[in-house]
């Protein structure tokens, strides 16, 4: 299931449901595609999430990826009212970057757009044959910010863990223009810092 917003802006950025941001996220070419100790080419790992987030110009590129049972505390296509509701309400969660992920305010960053790839639909008639089986499943959010100050993108906050607390740790792989690199954030330290604060 993939739920978009941004108008145009997804036409153009996103071709189908399973295109990942290529243009922005150049890690072949930063070196994290060869790097084998990159904080996010870890196997499926409950716990754990995994963010990329690229500062290139103007735009700043985030893709974040989350198992299913880390939102939802099952990896199955719901079956009951109350694992509905929780799978709505992550969707709805997970759709408004802007409210959970934090730039910093001098920066004057706009969304302007949004992709949610799920594993599941609140209402999904075609894995009745899948229903009783658990899988590793994912949530794959990927969104872009225009920024009017981006030399000014200092860090950004992830309010992630409040909300999902069996989401213990995000992995990260960042890379702006001049420097890239990799970080561990959680509860106790949910801020990514990208440059030194001028």
């Amino acid at each position: 299931m993939c739920i978009s917003g941004g108008g145009q802006w997804l036409v153009t950025r996103f071709v189908s449901c399973s295109l990942v941001l290529l243009a922005p996220f150049a890690w072949s070419e930063s070196g994290f595609e060869h790097n084998h100790k990159s904080a996010t080419l870890a196997a499926h790992v409950h716990g754990e999430a995994s963010l990329q987030v690229s500062l290139q110009g103007a735009i700043l590129d985030i893709r974040l990826t989350v198992p299913a049972m880390d939102l939802l505390g099952y990896e199955q296509a719901p079956h009951t009212a109350a694992e509905k509701v929780r799978l709505q309400s992550a969707h709805e969660f997970l759709a408004r970057p802007e409210s959970w992920l934090d730039v910093d305010a001098d920066a004057r960053c706009t969304l302007q757009g949004h992709h949610l790839e799920s594993p599941f639909e609140v209402e999904d008639h075609t894995r009745k044959d899948h229903d009783n089986h658990t899988i590793h499943a994912d949530f794959v959010l990927e969104a872009s910010w225009q920024c009017a100050n981006a030399n000014r993108v200092n860090s950004i906050t992830l309010r992630l863990f409040a909300p999902f607390p069996r989401v213990q740790q995000v992995n990260v792989d960042w890379i702006n223009e001049a420097s890239a690199g990799i970080a561990r954030l959680s509860a106790s330290e949910p801020r990514l810092l990208l440059r030194a604060k001028q």
